[in-house]
């Protein structure tokens, strides 16, 4: 018996390396807001730590403290507005190429359906066809050793 053949073998396969290449281009857009995520709470950390006062003795030392944490907890939100804005950009991004993701492994699966409900076809056709070669063989052996008239004797 012959082996099943899609013939739409070579599309299933094109379909199934552009859905890898999605989900590589996924997998870099999720990795790329992970780090964004990193970096902001990064940064939210090091704001708390400034944010703490310190027990230094010299007031005027505590002033010119003061003043630099202010001028660095104020830089640090600017940073944080900045990535904030950029992670926003990076989910969108991200949405789309879910989205992407998503319809080309639906269009992967349907061929994979497909050609399973193809193969299912030909394989119990090939079955009918076997059960009949068989039925022929026995149904002339049976005619044969009776004489070859088919009357019983």
């Amino acid at each position: 018996m012959r082996r099943f053949q899609f013939r739409l073998q070579h599309l299933l396969n094109m379909r199934s390396h552009l859905r890898k290449g999605v989900e590589h281009r996924l997998g870099a857009i999720t990795a790329e807001c992970n780090r964004l995520d990193d970096e902001i709470a990064g940064l939210y950390h090091r704001r708390r730590s400034a944010s703490q006062s310190s027990s230094g003795a010299d007031k005027g030392a505590v002033l010119l403290d003061i003043s630099y944490r202010a001028g660095f907890v104020a830089w640090i939100d600017q940073q944080v507005e900045q990535l904030q804005r950029e992670r926003a950009a990076a989910e969108q991004k991200r949405l789309a190429v879910v989205e992407e993701y998503h319809e080309a492994l639906r269009e992967e699966k349907v061929l994979q359906k497909l050609r399973e409900r193809r193969a299912d076809e030909y394989y119990q056709e090939a079955q009918r066809y076997e059960e009949k070669v068989v039925e022929d063989i026995v149904t002339d052996r049976y005619i044969r050793e009776r004489g070859g008239d088919g009357r019983s004797q």
